[in-house]
């Protein structure tokens, strides 16, 4: 006889853990039996906390509700991604040490991060506790802080070519200390362009492929410490360059679809310590796209909604230890009544729609921050030939307009 289908009784609320002690239940939903599923040990506490700013020099930990085995924690188990200096991994001299001690496990990083940096770590199922039970995955973001600059910028006279370019994104593609840029061009070749440390720029030579690239976002996807890029192409598909280590990239060959794509954005959307991929097309479904660990990417098969989609900013909205996405969605003749939209994430990297209606407008790009410095994601929203917008988080992922009609 066959299995009755299984539906999950409790859920994980945001911003809550779910507590130590407690059974956890499938339901059948054939027979309404309930069964008892394993338990899992949770992560109550982080430092930095998320959504906060830290030191450039600061440790990362997490502190669990049970005691660590320590033979289970390593950097495959408890990862971190450095958004401009790449995976931290102990084989490349990048962690002094990583360790539990009672309920507490803790990285510290051998060199310090870039100011302004953005870390994601993710506690992976792979750790577990002396009971033994595994690790609840968990998800979280941090900036390092900005120590100087008055906010006033000259210009460094520099003239970097004359392209067609559409995006950009600052890591240390070398390996060298400073940042480096990666320049998306339409209908022309990519280039990199390689920083001396002192804000000089010279070309790297390298001719990227010549697609209709619209966006990049920088990531270790294939697990070696050095940042790669996930390229977002228009009408044409998206392509994942690699990088050797030295700023050199090569194609790895995969051809992800062919979409009107307009922005792409790396995160750990299913908790398994790689960096997947959530795309936005333009009047298309919205793409995830899972890494199996190695920089290879498997459509998950959903579409998210058919949204004249601009761009995408990643952040846990709703404090449950996941990556959610806030879309910034444009009018359209055929539409002119979208609106930006938050996708919460389950933790496994599947998306449901908040339905939230979050402004309507010409909207171009998005970015989330604690703007209000009251320990969730708020998000400031672009737009072209009408104001610009600040939408506050009340901690659980609803978002209100905040009146400010800025530009």
């Amino acid at each position: 006889m066959p299995k009755s289908p299984l539906t999950k009784k409790t859920k994980r609320r945001p911003g809550r853990r779910r507590g130590h002690g407690s059974v956890k239940y499938w339901k059948h939903a054939a027979t309404e039996q309930l069964e008892p599923r394993a338990l899992l040990t949770s992560v109550i506490g982080t430092t930095p906390t998320a959504a906060s700013q830290a030191p450039l020099a600061t440790n990362i930990s997490a502190t669990f509700d049970e005691t660590i085995n320590g033979a289970s924690v390593s950097d495959q188990t408890f990862v971190v991604h450095g958004q401009q200096s790449g995976r931290l991994l102990s084989a490349n001299g990048d962690i002094t040490s990583l360790a539990a001690a009672g309920t507490t496990v803790m990285l510290d990083p051998s060199a310090n991060f870039h100011p302004g940096e953005l870390l994601q770590t993710t506690v992976t199922s792979g750790i577990a506790s002396t009971t033994p039970n595994n690790a609840d995955p968990f998800v979280w973001e941090f900036r390092t802080a900005v120590t100087g600059g008055s906010g006033l910028f000259d210009n460094s006279d520099q003239t970097l070519s004359n392209q067609a370019s559409r995006d950009v994104k600052l890591g240390d593609l070398d390996g060298d200390g400073d940042l480096d840029a990666f320049v998306t061009n339409y209908g022309q070749p990519n280039r990199v362009w390689f920083n001396d440390g002192a804000g000089n720029f010279t070309d790297s030579g390298q001719s990227l492929g010549n697609h209709n690239s619209v966006a990049v976002s920088l990531g270790d996807v294939d697990g070696d410490g050095d940042l790669d890029a996930f390229v977002a192409n228009r009408s044409q598909a998206k392509r994942i360059w690699l990088n050797n280590g030295s700023g050199i990239f090569v194609d790895s060959g995969q051809s992800l679809s062919s979409h009107r794509s307009t922005d792409v954005s790396l995160g750990d959307l299913d908790g398994d310590g790689d960096l997947d991929a959530f795309v936005t097309n333009n009047n298309q479904g919205k793409g995830v796209w899972r890494n199996n660990g190695s920089g290879t990417f498997t459509d998950s098969g959903q579409s998210l909604g058919t949204h004249h989609s601009q761009a995408v900013s990643l952040g846990d909205v709703d404090g449950d230890g996941d990556l959610d996405a806030f879309v910034a969605n444009t009018k359209n003749l055929s539409s002119p009544g979208e609106h930006n939209r938050l996708w919460l994430n389950n933790g496994s990297g599947v998306f449901t729609d908040s339905g939230q209606t979050l402004g309507s407008g010409y909207f171009k790009d998005v970015s989330l921050g604690d703007l209000d410095g009251d320990g969730d994601l708020d998000a400031f929203v672009a737009n072209n030939s009408q104001a610009n917008q600040v939408w506050l988080n009340n901690g659980s992922g609803t978002f209100a307009n905040s009146g400010q009609s800025l530009g």
